[in-house]
């Protein structure tokens, strides 16, 4: 579809077309398939917003709209570039891209600073469900020019401190390898128990367990949590309140392992969260066209709306793992290019 220049030209759109274009689809083409392939293919800030607007109108918003030759091409353009920004992870969410741009910009910094010898760690906070893990592995992907390497651990299987050997032990093996671990542990307040374990890997990167001394040292650690009192704890330990309250299920150390958060705080927003102004159902119609060609293959190449929009408008109560768990009741078949 390209030309010598990069971008699309009248005759390739018709060739790819297969039928000779109409003075109106001609019209369309020049006025809102070229504008939006440019901006995607020269990275400008607006692509994600008109990739979002395209997918709202044609899925979300309207039910009962049949798209026309010109209204696939546009929507299928405007997938596509939810997977650009961070390849692998589906979102047009700008709110959420900004945060994700911050995220990596941190880390970045932090990992071309020599001068650097302490954890840079963040908080996470994500409603069950929400990918954290793939999040954490595409991030890693994208930071792969600056040797950052993730490895991920759930605490919330923990039984004793020497379970968390393995996972550091990974981490050490990237440091000899010339890499920067990103130490994922999800679920780190799933038990208090273990949270005094915490505190000096936080701080200098170092925790014994019994006779094994594990230095880290320089390492990016990424708590995730469940308990929905975090943000508030997470406000008192900036703070440095002294008149903190710990709700139940929370340990009194909580609040120290929170002061030791310095790279600062990534959300995974849910799906659809009113009081906060919180719409994904855009980034649900990508995530599970995402799942299915990951199930079926890339020569997946038709979907029924009815199931986008069906995903765009059901509340999904743990998010992407509900939609993996409706992709995977289908059927399989190999070479399947159309769901019907």
């Amino acid at each position: 579809m390209a030309n010598r220049t990069g971008e699309l030209s009248i005759t390739n759109i018709r060739e790819y077309l297969g039928v000779q274009a109409t003075q109106k689809e001609l019209k369309r083409i020049y006025e809102e398939v070229i504008p939006l392939i440019r901006s995607i293919s020269r990275n400008q800030r607006n692509a994600a917003s008109l990739s979002h607007a395209i997918v709202n109108e044609f899925i979300v918003k309207d039910s009962s709209r049949d798209l026309d030759i010109i209204d696939k091409i546009l929507f299928v353009i405007a997938y596509a570039a939810s997977g650009q920004h961070i390849p692998g992870y589906a979102t047009l969410d700008s709110n959420h891209i900004k945060d994700i741009d911050g995220f990596i910009d941190t880390i970045k910094r932090y990992a071309n600073d020599s001068s650097q010898k302490r954890p840079l760690v963040f908080l996470m906070l994500a409603s069950p469900g929400a990918g954290k893990s793939h999040f954490i592995k595409c991030i890693a992907n994208q930071l792969e020019s600056v040797k950052v390497g993730a490895i991920t651990y759930n605490m919330a299987g923990q039984q004793s401190n020497e379970d968390l050997i393995p996972p550091l032990d990974s981490a050490r093996n990237l440091k000899v390898g010339d890499r920067i671990p990103l130490l994922f542990l999800d679920e780190f307040d799933s038990s208090p128990d273990f949270t005094p374990m915490l505190l000096p890997l936080l701080w200098d990167g170092e925790l014994t367990i019994g006779p094994r001394d594990l230095k880290l040292g320089k390492v990016i650690i990424v708590l995730a949590g469940s308990h929905p009192n975090l943000p508030e704890t997470m406000e008192d330990a900036r703070s440095m309140r002294r008149d903190t309250q710990i709700t139940s299920g929370q340990s009194q150390k909580i609040v120290d392992l929170l002061s030791r958060i310095n790279g600062g705080v990534i959300r995974i927003p849910s799906f659809n969260d009113v009081a906060n102004s919180i719409d994904r159902r855009v980034d649900k119609v990508c995530i599970i066209i995402d799942l299915l060609r990951q199930r079926f293959g890339n020569q997946l190449a038709y979907v029924p709306l009815s199931l986008l929009r069906f995903v765009a408008q059901a509340d999904f109560r743990y998010g992407v793992r509900s939609i993996a768990h409706l992709v995977s009741t289908i059927p399989y078949k190999d070479n399947l290019r159309s769901l019907s």
